[in-house]
C-alpha cells in the first residue's frame, strides 16, 4: 500500500473515531441523532469505504452490513444477464474492509445460486471474519437465469446449518412470486434468522407482510428500496399510502430494519455528498411529515421530468422515537446477534 493511501486511510479512521475535527463539504439539514445500524449496502472495493465518512458522521451510523455482490449487481450489464460472476473477489474485499475497521463493517458473503459447495465456502468465509450470508436465489434476474428453486436440494443443508449456528441471512426472495418455496424453507427451519429485504419484496401486499411476521418470529425486513427508478416509484407509492405503511411499521416495530441498498462503485457521481444525501433521504422518509431528497431529484433529472411540488414533495411516515429506536438499532442488534 502506498504512503498516500496509508495516509488517506489513517485520516479516515481518525475522523470516524472522532479524534479529528469534522466539517462536511456542504451544509446539511440538522436531524435528530440516533445510533443507526445499517443492514444492507453494496460496495465495489475497500477504497469506496472512504465515501461513507461524511454519511456516517452526519447520520450517526454506528456500523454497516456490506453484502457480497456479483458484477451483475455492481455494474448492471446492459446486454443482458450473463451468470453470476465476480462475487468471490467482492467477498474478499468485504473481509478486508471489516478487518480494517473492526466493528464498523459486517461482511456477508454471497455465492452463485447453483453453487453446490456453498455451505463449505460459507464456513470458510465465517472463519475468516464474516458475519452472515446474502442470497440472491429469489432475485428474479437470477431466478429466471438459473431456474433453481429457492428450496433446491443443495440449499436446504445451508439453511439447516445457518439455523443451527445462528448465522443471519439476507435473503433477496420475492415473497409474492415464490411464496410456496419460501414458505417451505421457513416452515422447515423456523429458527432461521432471515431478513427479507425491501418490505419482503411485497410492498403492495401488506397482508402478506403481516402474515409472514405473524407466522415467523425470526423474520425481519429492511425498508431499503435502492436507487434510481425503483427508489422513486417505491417512495412515491409509500407517500401515497403513508398512513398504511406508518401503521404497518408501528405494529411490527420489532421487525423492521434500516438499510438503503445503495450500490457504491467508482462511478464519479457516487461521491461522499451523494452517499450522505441518500442516507438523509431515507431518514426523512421515516421521520418527517413531508420531504424531498437526492433519490427523487436524481430520478426526475435523469428522465428529464420538470420538477414540481406534486412529483417531488412526498409524505413521510412521521415515526415516533420508540419505533425509530427499534428500526435503527434494537432490531438490527437482534438480527445480527449483537449483545
Amino acid at each position: 500500500m502506498s504512503r498516500l493511501n496509508r495516509a488517506c486511510l489513517l485520516t479516515f479512521f481518525l475522523c470516524w473515531a472522532g479524534t479529528l475535527p469534522f466539517s462536511p463539504g456542504h451544509a446539511q439539514e440538522k436531524i435528530r441523532q440516533y445510533r443507526i445500524i445499517d443492514v444492507h449496502e453494496h460496495i465495489q472495493d475497500k477504497w469506496q469505504a472512504l465515501k461513507y465518512f461524511t454519511a456516517i458522521k452526519n447520520n450517526s451510523i454506528s456500523s454497516i452490513v456490506l453484502v457480497g455482490s456479483p458484477d451483475q449487481v455492481l455494474f448492471e450489464p446492459k446486454d443482458g444477464l450473463t451468470g453470476f460472476t465476480g462475487f468471490e473477489k467482492n467477498n474478499s474485499e468485504l473481509l478486508e474492509i471489516s478487518k480494517m475497521y473492526p466493528g464498523k463493517f459486517h461482511a456477508f458473503a454471497s455465492f452463485s445460486p447453483d453453487d453446490e459447495r456453498m455451505l463449505e465456502k460459507l464456513k470458510s468465509f465465517l472463519k475468516r471474519g464474516g458475519k452472515g450470508l446474502k442470497l440472491y436465489n429469489g432475485h428474479y434476474w437470477f431466478y429466471d437465469f438459473y431456474q433453481i428453486p429457492l428450496d433446491a436440494p443443495h440449499m436446504m443443508p445451508v439453511f439447516e446449518w445457518c439455523e443451527k449456528n445462528r448465522v443471519p441471512i439476507i435473503f433477496h426472495a420475492n415473497a409474492r412470486y415464490y411464496w410456496p418455496q419460501l414458505k417451505h424453507i421457513l416452515d422447515t427451519y423456523p429458527e432461521l434468522i432471515v431478513n427479507l429485504p425491501h418490505f419482503c419484496m411485497s410492498l403492495i401486499d401488506l397482508d402478506r407482510i403481516a402474515t409472514i411476521f405473524n407466522s415467523y418470529p425470526n423474520v425481519y425486513s429492511d425498508i431499503s428500496c435502492g436507487e434510481g427508478e425503483l427508489a422513486y416509484t417505491t417512495l412515491e407509492y409509500i407517500s401515497r399510502y403513508w398512513e398504511l405503511y406508518r401503521g404497518l411499521i408501528k405494529t411490527y416495530k420489532d421487525r423492521f430494519l434500516f438499510g438503503t441498498d445503495m450500490v457504491l462503485t467508482h462511478a464519479p457521481e457516487k461521491d461522499e455528498n451523494y452517499v450522505t444525501n441518500v442516507f438523509v433521504c431515507y431518514r426523512k422518509m421515516l421521520e418527517n411529515k413531508t420531504y424531498t431528497g437526492v433519490l427523487i431529484d436524481q430520478y426526475l433529472e435523469d428522465n428529464q421530468i420538470v420538477k414540481t411540488k406534486e412529483n417531488s414533495l412526498f409524505n413521510g411516515l412521521q415515526l415516533d422515537t420508540d419505533t425509530l429506536d427499534h428500526l435503527y438499532e434494537i432490531n438490527s442488534k437482534n438480527f445480527l446477534g449483537i449483545p
